[in-house]
């Protein structure tokens, strides 16, 4: 029903489709065969989940979803959901969005295989260190984004003064928590991961960690530059202003969580849970 319905909207073209993922936690503390405690995006890390792959079309209207296991890697979901998905409800290759959690080289590979265009997130800073070179020597400037080719294609750069005052601003709000992790003496070797922004510790003899005041500083450079990754034949601008529509699905999640109240789940037969979904 809501797949006709935003087809009969859309006047059966469905050429652009947007993904993504969200984590919906169960009352339990009981893992099975889908249940499975992993990476929580609600906060509930103690908690059983599933996960929820979300495709939307242009102006945000749902098309079909596919659940995995609460531990699958987000990175694994994209091709198989866009391809059971496409299927299913016979759409031709659309364009796919999604952000750069589902950025890698298989699923590149894979999109590109199977004749999918597609404008995935970038990461700038995790590029080559030629390409980053080439970036950072471009003096990007606010309205005129740059194309740049890596091995994952072509990447489009652009530059955004108030993206990059937000950046400045994480940056430092991330230091001054590590800086009080630093002073409590609590933080350990054992404890340190490199997530976020546990790359500005680095760690001095056995136990001795400090803040690497050089990297969080040579970080600003980076700040305001965003990545785009394509294999369409759309401007610049175009990319951008087409992966700009990719929070329909962050408001379609939004929708389902709290105006239909999806969560949280007390079922634990998967029939039951997924009609649920």
């Amino acid at each position: 029903i809501t797949f006709n319905h935003t087809r009969k909207i859309l006047d059966n073209q469905i050429g652009l489709v947007f993904y993504d993922m969200a984590t919906l936690y169960f009352e339990t503390d009981k893992e099975d065969e889908l249940r499975k405690i992993g990476y929580s995006k609600d906060g509930k890390h103690q908690h059983p989940q599933i996960m929820i792959g979300l495709l939307v079309s242009t102006g945000g209207y749902p098309i079909a979803y596919q659940v995995f296991e609460g531990n699958t890697a987000e990175t694994k979901t994209l091709v198989p959901a866009i391809e059971q998905i496409c299927k299913q409800y016979k759409i031709d290759k659309p364009i796919v969005v999604a952000d750069a959690a589902l950025l890698s080289r298989a699923n590149i590979d894979k999109l590109e295989c199977e004749g999918f265009q597609y404008i995935l997130g970038g990461r700038v800073k995790s590029e080559k260190a030629e390409i980053r070179e080439l970036i950072l020597a471009a003096n990007i400037e606010e309205g005129k984004p740059r194309n740049f080719e890596t091995t994952k294609g072509r990447l489009v750069v652009s530059f955004s003064t108030k993206r990059q005052r937000k950046d400045e601003f994480n940056r430092k709000r991330g230091l001054n928590k590590l800086i009080k992790k630093v002073a409590t003496g609590r933080l350990t070797k054992e404890s340190i991961n490199n997530r976020g922004y546990n790359k500005y510790l680095k760690l001095e003899g056995e136990t001795t960690v400090k803040i690497d005041y050089d990297k969080f500083n040579s970080d600003s450079k980076w700040d305001g530059l965003k990545g785009y990754n394509t294999n369409t034949k759309m401007t610049c601008k175009e990319v951008i202003a087409t992966y700009g529509n990719l929070w329909t699905v962050e408001k379609a999640f939004r929708i389902s969580k709290s105006d239909l109240r999806t969560r949280p789940i007390y079922h634990r037969k998967n029939n039951r849970i997924k009609a649920h979904i």
